[in-house]
């Protein structure tokens, strides 16, 4: 009776080291940062995608080609390091670590940051909402070898999302700042542009209203302001009348029967009528809702998107081009949904592993191969990923 049990655990202990040893055959290889998941079951990394190390808690990426050779570059916030991260591109899918402008120049915790030729000197600078200094800060461009502190204005929010046009048609850029909490929308009229120099005005706007996007959302032919208001669960867009004033209106108001976080808003013309867009993740209410403009300033209808498991944190999207049709980037915890509309209306998503909380997606062809590639930021860990198309 001993013999015939010692016999059997000697079976399973065999099977059980048979199918340790084939799973180890089935695992993550890597060449030259470029990763592919033989995992079969579940969400899955695409055939080709690349991991930079961007620092403690990425606030954003951002592109450009900040050194005229006619590569992409990248640019990524790190939040929890206090500073900016640039890579420089190198041709294909290869990025070269470049120059990081540290804690002294950034100040604590610095959040989004955007780009624009600030002095018309033909290079791309880079303008920072600094929350930890209350600030928002100007970064020349050095004529592509790097980037130096040139001016620092302060404000009375701390601020945490930026956006620049021309809101007044006077030829000077202007800014507009997200707080990081509580606090109104700030509006930074540019004068005397290369000192960086402003006056300022303000948009009324809830608590939480971090998140900015600028976009002609009636096209009229003027820049708007869009924002949500995490605390009020709202979508807002202040209608820009061209005379630096600003008529404002709610776009997307929570139901009553669920709570619903908008965390951010990007806008895009995702269903090619010609309007655009505003799309935003629903958190709590586990669902992305997409606001179909009129191309009048309201909402025609919209169109909510289940997330499967946790609820949708971070979002991208971008129009259709002349090689690629209008594409919707979602970020849950773990993984992403790249999606595609149907003829009917529908959306078809793909799924992707992802990073702890993946956010701020943006679409760009980086490898310059035709097809349209997604970059991100890994907001609770300390990656920055580019995920190379065919996406879909």
């Amino acid at each position: 009776m001993i013999i015939h049990i010692k016999f059997n655990m000697i079976i399973l202990l065999s099977v059980w080291l048979l199918v340790t040893a084939c799973s180890g055959l089935n695992g993550k290889t890597s060449s030259a940062g470029i990763e592919q998941s033989g995992n079969e079951k579940g969400p899955r990394y695409p055939e080709h995608y690349l991991h930079l190390d961007a620092g403690k808690d990425p606030e954003n990426i951002i592109t450009d080609d900040f050194n005229r050779d006619g590569l992409l570059d990248i640019a990524v916030v790190s939040h929890g390091d206090s500073c900016i991260k640039i890579f420089w591109g190198n041709g294909g899918r290869e990025f070269l670590p470049g120059p990081i402008l540290e804690r002294e120049l950034t100040g604590f915790h610095p959040d989004f940051v955007t780009a624009a030729d600030w002095d018309k000197d033909g290079f791309t600078d880079l303008v920072l909402a600094a929350e930890g200094i209350s600030s928002v800060v100007l970064f020349k461009n050095m004529q592509g070898v790097g980037f130096e502190k040139a001016g620092q204005f302060e404000v009375k929010y701390s601020p945490k999302g930026i956006g620049l046009a021309d809101f007044d048609g006077d030829g000077e850029k202007d800014i507009v700042l997200g707080p990081y909490a509580s606090g109104n929308i700030l509006v930074l009229w540019g004068k005397n542009q290369p000192r960086f120099e402003f006056d300022i005005s303000e948009i009324k706007a809830g608590d939480y209203a971090s998140s900015v996007c600028i976009s002609d959302w009636n096209l009229d032919g003027k820049p708007d302001i869009l924002w949500t208001e995490t605390q009020k669960y709202n979508v807002k867009v202040a209608i820009n009348r061209g005379d630096r004033t600003f008529q404002t209106k709610t776009l997307f108001h929570r139901s009553k029967e669920m709570v619903e976080l908008p965390r951010s808003v990007v806008t895009a013309d995702v269903n090619e009528d010609g309007c655009v867009d505003a799309l935003s993740p629903l958190e709590i209410g586990k669902a992305a809702v997409i606001l179909y403009g009129d191309c009048k300033g309201g909402v025609l209808s919209l169109q909510k998107i289940k997330a499967p498991d946790w609820g949708f944190r971070g979002i991208g999207a971008i129009g259709a081009g002349k090689n690629h049709p209008a594409y919707i980037a979602l970020g849950e915890k773990l993984r992403m949904f790249v999606g595609v509309r149907a003829r009917d209306g529908s959306w078809h998503l793909k799924e992707y592993k992802a990073g702890r909380v993946p956010e701020n997606f943006i679409f760009r062809d980086v490898d310059k191969d035709g097809r349209m590639d997604v970059l991100f930021v890994d907001s609770a860990g300390d990656t920055a990923s580019i995920y190379f198309g065919p996406l879909i």
